[in-house]
């Protein structure tokens, strides 16, 4: 594992803190880091970035121009950093003061509002670790244990008072974003697991969420009665967003039904055929419904 990341904002937004705290707890995991900071000579309201490089092999520069990872904070940053993501990767995002919001099809786009929430909390102070958090629910490239380890590190002691309120900022920033509540098909069709997850929701996530709040589901959808189907019958205000590797009726992005969703990495409609049928014939149709159309389909419904 190699997770190249850029986190680019304002000076004063803890652009340098939040790196140096993802490579200390690094380093703490036994991982290979590098930290490089960049910032002008304003610092606090300029411009500020920092790349960091996590990784299970030795580094062999810690110069990068592309990443697997963009963490932006402001506008600036976006417009500098948003055609650097490698294709596939993650563009994390806080839409305050953002203007023109990234547009990219090829990537992975998180928006993550964090400054709403850190004021919303009256946690204004560890806004950074709001959106550390978000992107470790995306990207779990480090745990939790080790962020603590991390922030005893890189916070000098006088200051280590403050570490409880920075692991729940982490703790708020997962929350935000909830990656595959369901990891696999089996869990899926538990009944058991399903209202597990359901109950969670109900008292643990949406009893704390401040008026307004935003949250961003990401799942595998193996089952009908799942947490986005439970969401999408029991909440108000719900958007499903879905890019199926084969485009459908009414494509969100526009393609024609059957036209592949990658062509522009060598993933055209010749390559989608034929995966297509022989990932169905060795896994059936209700695995490529669920993994690759977004489809859930319940048991009845493989072949």
């Amino acid at each position: 594992m190699t997770e190249e990341i850029i986190i680019a904002g304002f000076g004063g937004q803890g652009v340098l803190s939040m790196g140096k705290i993802l490579a200390y707890s690094g380093a703490m995991q036994d991982k290979e880091v590098s930290w490089m900071p960049s910032y002008g000579p304003e610092m606090r309201g300029g411009t500020a970035n920092v790349s960091v490089i996590i990784s299970d092999d030795r580094i062999s520069s810690p110069i990068i121009s592309q990443f697997d990872t963009a963490i932006i904070l402001n506008q600036q940053s976006l417009d500098k950093f948003e055609h650097s993501v490698k294709p596939g990767g993650v563009l994390l995002y806080d839409p305050n003061g953002i203007v023109h919001p990234p547009t990219r099809k090829d990537i992975n786009i998180y928006k993550v509002a964090a400054t709403e929430k850190s004021a919303e909390l009256g946690m204004a102070k560890v806004f950074n670790m709001i959106v550390l958090g978000a992107f470790l629910q995306v990207k779990p490239v480090v745990t939790e244990e080790f962020i603590e380890k991390g922030l005893q590190k890189s916070l000098p002691e006088r200051h280590h008072k403050l570490i409880p309120a920075n692991l729940e900022a982490v703790k708020t920033g997962k929350k935000i974003v909830i990656d595959d509540p369901i990891k696999n098909r089996q869990e899926a069709d538990s009944e058991t697991t399903r209202g597990i997850i359901n109950d969670e929701w109900l008292n643990s996530f949406r009893s704390r969420l401040a008026p307004g709040a935003k949250v961003i589901v990401i799942m595998t959808r193996w089952h009908e009665a799942d947490l986005s189907g439970f969401l999408i019958e029991n909440e108000s205000n719900v958007t499903l967003v879905n890019f199926p590797l084969e485009a459908e009726e009414d494509d969100i992005l526009g393609r024609n039904v059957g036209d592949a969703l990658c062509p522009e990495i060598g993933k055209d409609n010749v390559w989608l055929a034929d995966f297509k049928k022989g990932y169905v014939g060795t896994e059936g149709s209700r695995a490529w419904n669920a993994l690759y159309q977004g489809h859930p389909t319940g048991l009845e419904g493989n072949m």
